[in-house]
């Protein structure tokens, strides 16, 4: 009896440290979290979404249900960046479009997967930005093999992702020790260090894939340098002679594509955003306007907007010189929704006229 009780005692006490330390180990977890969100906010950092494969393919998705009035919106970072969906719902379609932009690639893999899409045949906005779309090749296919492999479970996945993303800044995939390192001032720092590091941040994401400019990128004139300073590093290796077959043969490429869509009913335009400084140079330089954007729509006999073309267009200021600030992309995308707007009526009126038959 003696043993049983010393045996109750002796589990009654172990039972008792282990509540006391699983108490204090939730307390510490609570206060260190808290202390790394807080340093991250302190950095600039607010949640956002990740622009992660996930997130591109739930867009994607939406093109099986909406594909057939639906607008989408292909290219780079440029136009991710540039045209607020907003707006775009505002002013022209009452929906908002489904933006399949990425950083960093060309939209012509792209264009081919929705070309080949017998869901699609919709309203197609595709950007050009110069080098990208004639020279590049982009580095999107990844995305839509994921998207055509994805399980149930991994969009369920992307769902919890997001609703914590939403709450947490340090869930950034950016907000990185990395990226902390990065902004000390190092004596005499190495070279080789500077080079291991991955692209500074650039924008936040908000859940339709609408790309908005981090602040600290729209305020902070030693960031901008930065940016600027990648952008220059980045431009050295397109400023060698490209064959001009190659852009010739992306042209012709583009234009067959197009009346690929165009077949089913449905609509491609093209629309050229601002850029400033050395990446401006480069591009009037190596692609001037006359001889490839001018070629571009007169082969694919579509309509395309230049900013170039419309005083109003010209007048928005770059942080980066590439990339639209958030209340820039607003009022540009305004603009041009003037411009774009009777288009989409026209093409939207015809589809309606060829259904009633």
């Amino acid at each position: 009896m003696m043993l049983l009780s010393t045996f109750s005692f002796n589990a009654g006490t172990t039972n008792s440290h282990f509540r006391t330390a699983f108490f204090f180990t939730i307390i510490l977890l609570i206060i260190t979290t808290t202390m790394w969100e807080l340093h991250w906010r302190r950095q600039g950092y607010t949640p956002n979404i990740k622009d992660s494969a996930g997130l591109w393919a739930k867009q994607r998705s939406r093109i099986i249900n909406e594909g057939k009035r639906g607008t989408v919106i292909i290219g780079s970072s440029r136009v991710l960046f540039g045209l607020n969906l907003e707006v775009w719902r505002d002013e022209i379609d009452k929906t908002s479009p489904i933006q399949l932009s990425s950083m960093k690639s060309a939209p012509i893999v792209l264009l081919r997967d929705i070309a080949n899409d017998k869901h699609f045949s919709g309203f197609l906005v595709i950007g050009v930005t110069p080098g990208p779309f004639f020279l590049g090749n982009s580095d999107i296919a990844g995305l839509i093999i994921n998207y055509q492999n994805e399980t149930l479970a991994q969009a369920w996945g992307q769902q919890i992702s997001q609703s914590l993303e939403n709450r947490f800044a340090f869930m950034d995939s950016e907000a990185n020790l990395l990226s902390s390192l990065e902004d000390i001032n190092w004596p005499n720092r190495p070279i080789k260090m500077q080079a291991t590091l991955e692209t500074p941040k650039l924008a936040n994401m908000l859940a339709n894939r609408q790309a908005n400019m981090w602040l600290k990128l729209e305020q902070d004139t030693s960031y901008q340098n930065k940016i600027k300073s990648l952008w220059s590093m980045g431009l050295k290796p397109l400023l060698f002679k490209q064959p001009e077959s190659k852009k010739l043969q992306r042209i012709e490429e583009v234009t067959s594509l197009v009346k690929q869509i165009r077949s089913r009913g449905g609509e491609v335009i093209f629309v050229r955003l601002p850029s400033s400084g050395l990446y401006r140079t480069w591009e009037s330089n190596e692609l001037p306007k006359n001889d490839y954007w001018n070629r571009l729509l007169s082969v694919s006999n579509a309509r395309g907007f230049h900013f170039e073309d419309y005083e109003k267009l010209r007048q928005f200021k770059l942080p980066d010189t590439s990339h639209l600030a958030n209340n820039e992309a607003i009022a540009f995308t305004r603009e041009l929704a003037k411009l774009i707007k009777p288009v989409y009526l026209k093409w939207h009126t015809q589809l309606y006229y060829q259904d009633d038959k």
